[in-house]
């Protein structure tokens, strides 16, 4: 039998990457991820339907900044 979560993940993740072709993932079935712009931002859309936007800085600047 298979698990219907994970068939509905497949779904929406080939929906959003036809609608988006930006995203991106770095684990096979794992969260899609898009850049937004260049200030640093990350959109990330998990598998068990949670969306998080999240803002990066490099170590280099932060180590910069001590």
């Amino acid at each position: 039998m298979t698990d219907p979560t994970s068939s509905a993940w497949v779904r929406l993740r080939a929906a959003l990457t036809d609608a988006f072709p930006q995203f991106y993932t770095l684990d096979p079935g794992g969260p899609l991820m898009m850049d937004l712009g260049h200030d640093g931002w990350l959109l990330e859309v998990k598998p068990d339907g949670t969306v998080v936007c999240q803002y990066g800085i490099a170590m280099d600047d932060v180590m910069a900044l001590m």
